[in-house]
């Protein structure tokens, strides 16, 4: 296979990616029907057809068919993807074991003899930690001069104050339903998302929970469908809650006179800030909901810069003026 240089991968757009042919069709439709019987989220479900469409439009780009697709050619895929420069290792792995869960699936239904993507390693991963979180005085002046000037805005204020207070993911945050919250015990039950549906316990805070019924008892009917009567926050895809609060909060930020953040920086500043205030790495852990301790060392980190910087402005031997 030859691999197509010009452009790049993210111009192959969704409208790029319908453009497939009765078989790839046939095929997708049944993928999708396969990854809704395995209990995928309507949500996860859509994108790994968006990534599998991606691929057919690669394919088709090099005049090569998935049916016949050998290691090397899978090799090249990858290759494509890295020299495209516009994703990241982990958008990449997330590309590639999306295709290789769509041949395990092939060869389950034994359309082929043999998985092309088997062979193919995904990127190391580099950790780093995320640079737009904000200091715990920043954190406070971001939430609780949070302008509400409308139901969505509560909505927003909502949301945040739970991402931060509870370290969630915004995926966790925004399909919360009525009966995941203990007001009593001041706990919500997490659907972790990367995990099949397995939940987890976590504790909140009171200045979350307030704001959560602040939001209850004032916007909430006027903003979720009845379809959706079981959840705390209408029911839309994930991406137009990222969009539409990073917009807010890059708004908010900017007028407050703050670092801009996103909606993934409040659980990051939550990890930071409880590294920063003694928790035990392990506690961090628990309660981010990571599988793999080496998600959550990330944070140790902090407590390395910290050190540094208290070094070289306090240590007598850091400054030329200082004593020996």
């Amino acid at each position: 296979m030859n691999i197509v240089k010009s452009g790049s991968f993210g111009s192959l757009k969704d409208t790029e990616a319908k453009k497939m042919n009765d078989k790839q069709n046939a095929i997708i439709k049944e993928y999708s029907t396969y990854l809704e019987l395995k209990g995928f989220e309507k949500e996860t479900t859509y994108r790994y057809i968006l990534s599998l469409k991606r691929y057919f439009s690669f394919l088709e780009l090099n005049n090569a068919e998935y049916g016949t697709v050998c290691v090397k050619q899978a090799g090249d895929y990858r290759a494509y993807m890295v020299n495209a420069g516009n994703l990241s290792r982990s958008s990449v792995n997330n590309e590639l074991n999306r295709v290789k869960s769509f041949y395990s699936f092939l060869l389950k239904r034994g359309y082929i003899f043999k998985n092309p993507f088997k062979g193919v390693s995904n990127l190391k991963q580099v950790i780093h930690l995320v640079k737009n979180i904000l200091s715990i005085e920043d954190i406070g002046k971001l939430l609780d001069n949070f302008s509400v000037k409308s139901d969505y805005d509560l909505m927003f204020k909502s949301i945040a104050e739970l991402m931060y207070g509870s370290a969630l993911r915004i995926s966790e945050a925004v399909t919360l339903k009525l009966d995941d919250v203990d007001y009593e015990a001041k706990t919500l039950n997490i659907v972790q998302r990367k995990t099949k549906g397995e939940k987890r316990k976590i504790i909140t805070n009171d200045i979350a929970l307030n704001v959560l019924k602040q939001y209850l008892n004032h916007s909430r009917e006027r903003l979720v469908k009845d379809k959706d009567i079981e959840y705390i926050y209408p029911q839309v895809e994930i991406e137009s809650y990222v969009v539409s609060l990073n917009r807010k909060l890059k708004n908010e930020c900017e007028r407050l006179g703050l670092k801009v953040i996103t909606s993934h920086g409040l659980r990051h500043s939550a990890g930071t800030h409880l590294m920063k205030k003694g928790a035990g790495i392990r506690l961090i852990q628990g309660f981010l909901g990571h599988k793999k301790i080496t998600s959550t060392q990330v944070y140790t980190h902090v407590l390395k810069d910290d050190l540094k910087s208290v070094i070289e402005k306090f240590h007598p031997r850091s400054n030329p003026g200082g004593n020996p």
